[in-house]
């Protein structure tokens, strides 16, 4: 009788006390660019869908016609890929004058027509502070805010969220 050989244990999933080494850090970059996110992929299509009612694809697909950044969402990666974000953020605002300004980085540019948003929002605002924070205090807010107690109660409301892509 052969035995089945025994999985080797499964890597937990990193957190603030098991950050992301190098490679996995790439791979993660490199999946959210590819694979996973309508604003980063111009086919793809985000559809709303509210129970009992057919899901409709909002924006239409027509609609993602050129690239547009937005710098706070570069800060997210602040923790776990330092040395890049802070690269990205200062080419952005090398390569786009006037993206960052007297109240720090405005809302969005275009990178295909240089177009830059004069708006400061604060939802970018305060995501920067925010991933500054988690970046230079270990996930602060993360620890705070989030645990297995919360990710079970939101579950259910965020599953009710459909994305897909297009080829």
């Amino acid at each position: 009788m052969v035995k089945d050989k025994p999985e080797p244990p499964k890597q937990p999933k990193p957190s603030a006390d098991r950050p992301l080494d190098r490679d996995e850090i790439e791979e993660e970059l490199e999946e959210g660019l590819e694979d996973s996110f309508p604003a980063s992929d111009p086919p793809s299509i985000t559809s709303t869908a509210i129970p009992g009612r057919p899901a409709k694809p909002d924006p239409p697909q027509s609609a993602y016609t050129n690239g547009v950044v937005t710098p706070h969402a570069a800060f997210l990666a602040l923790r776990y890929a330092p040395d890049e974000t802070v690269a990205n953020l200062r080419r952005l605002s090398q390569d786009f004058p006037g993206l960052y300004g007297d109240w720090g980085f405005r809302d969005s540019v275009n990178v295909q027509t240089g177009r830059v948003s004069s708006a400061y929002l604060s939802l970018d605002q305060g995501m920067i502070m925010a991933a500054l924070g988690n970046a230079l205090g270990g996930d602060v807010l993360r620890k705070a805010f989030a645990d297995q107690q919360l990710g079970d109660a939101l579950r259910p409301v965020i599953g009710v969220e459909r994305f897909s892509t297009s080829d």
